[in-house]
């Protein structure tokens, strides 16, 4: 700021009016040049953030549970209704759990592949 306000003075123009026009300059391209650098990172970190907030609202909506509706001592019937699950298409992986929390039965399809 010193260098510019010593140019200044060697012109023939240098007054109060001058000087005042050169420091709000430089304060205005420092704004300019903070925002053009701070808030763009900023608004990518905070769309980073709502895109994996909706994906992980998306996968805990895709994800049901049919843990209730079985009776564990039946096994056929259990298997039975894990096959008919697998035939979904757009189905990862299967994990059910018993009343106890333990895992009773599960597929991944990347392991099926």
């Amino acid at each position: 700021m010193k260098i510019i306000l010593k140019i200044l003075r060697n012109l023939k123009f240098y007054t109060i009016r001058t000087k005042i026009a050169a420091i709000i300059s430089i304060l205005i391209a420092l704004i300019s040049l903070f925002m053009f650098v701070y808030f763009p990172t900023r608004l990518e970190k905070q769309a980073i953030k709502a895109i994996s907030d909706k994906a992980k609202s998306i996968a805990e909506i895709a994800a049901f549970n049919v843990a209730p509706a079985l009776f564990f001592e039946d096994v056929s019937n259990v298997d039975a209704s894990v096959k008919s699950v697998k035939q979904n298409k757009d189905l990862t992986y299967i994990i059910i759990k018993n009343n106890s929390g333990e895992i009773f039965s599960s597929f991944n399809k990347g392991e099926a592949e």
